[in-house]
Parts: C-alpha cells; structure tokens; sequence
C-alpha cells in the first residue's frame, strides 16, 4: 500500500460548517480564499478536505490533487470500482465513465460505501 504524503494548498478557509466533511471532496468557491464541499457531480474539485473546519473563514487543510504526487483519500459512495473516479453532488467519489466527465484520479480496487479510498491523482477530463 502507498504511503500517503499530501502536499497542502496554502490559505484555503471554509465557506460554511464542515465538521462532518473530512475527506470529502473540495472545490474553489466564488470568494477567495474560501473553499466548498463539491454540490455537483459536474464539479471540477480542487483536492481533499483533511481537517474538519466548524465555521465559515475556518482554516481548511485541503490537500491537492496533484498528478506524480502520492495518494489521497477521500469518502465513497456505494460501489465504486477501479477505474476512474470523480465526485457526486455530495463530495463523494464515485466513478466515472462518460465522455468529458471530470475525473480526479483512479483507484485500483473496489471500495464500499463510507469506506477511505486510497486515489491515484490524475485530474483530467475522460475521452472515451
């Protein structure tokens, strides 16, 4: 299994309450620097949320998703299966298959719902 090692995007606060949002996937928000859990599954997300900010402007540890860099893990929704992965409309990972979908990486393995996926980063927009 990989060793984890995120790197971390600098001065990222939270829209709103995400204490029960750790891991989840993460997406720029209108007004900089604040971030918001992912609320479409068309969203492009940034990286993962790896602390649990409790108020709007709270600091958010959100490790990016970098292509060469190790793994990250976000929350699953059911029955994800290797291939490639991107997020619900709740900032969890599901995967992908249709054509110019947004996905963030692959996984390697099956992982079931609520589980902590290990992703391999590779954002990019899928042509199939």
């Amino acid at each position: 299994m990989a060793i984890e090692a995120p790197v971390f995007l600098p001065g990222k606060t939270a829209l709103t309450d995400y204490s029960t949002k750790r891991y989840f996937l993460v997406k720029t928000d209108g007004t900089v620097p604040q971030v918001a859990v992912c609320s479409a599954a068309t969203d492009v997300p940034i990286g993962v949320l790896y602390n649990e900010p409790s108020a709007q402007g709270q600091g958010a540890d959100v490790a990016a998703l970098t292509p060469g860099h190790p793994v990250k893990v976000v929350v699953c929704s059911a029955g994800v299966t290797a291939g490639w992965v991107g997020t619900t409309a709740d900032g969890e990972l599901e995967n992908k298959t249709t054509d110019k979908d947004f996905v963030i990486g692959r996984v390697d393995q099956s992982w079931d719902d609520n589980d902590l996926a290990i992703v391999y980063p590779a954002p990019c927009f899928l042509a199939v």
